[in-house]
């Protein structure tokens, strides 16, 4: 299927040319899908999961379970790749925050 652009308001094809540089940024863009995933998980672990683990007052004052489903969620994380979705950021299924 090509792919179009608007020139001057008229619907028209994209050139071969185009069309290759279209699909090198599509790769270039995919390439960084996985360092664009871990930094979210990052982001995702600093804001939080730790400081609630890291917080010896609040995890000491949480049940074994609660502190189990932190435990959890914090290595459903840690192993980003075997999320749904992985390696595209866009579509990942992240685990649900305890």
């Amino acid at each position: 299927m090509a792919n179009f652009k608007i020139l001057d308001g008229v619907r028209v094809a994209l050139t071969d040319a185009e069309e290759l540089e279209l699909l090198e940024d599509k790769s270039r863009w995919e390439a960084e899908f996985p360092e664009r995933a871990r930094k979210e998980r990052d982001l995702i672990l600093s804001n939080d999961v730790d400081p609630i683990v890291s917080n010896s007052l609040r995890w000491n004052s949480m049940t074994d379970d609660k502190r189990t489903e932190w435990t959890n969620y914090r290595q459903d994380l840690l192993d980003i790749e075997d999320l749904e979705g992985y390696p595209n950021y866009l579509e990942i299924t992240w685990p649900t925050k305890p």
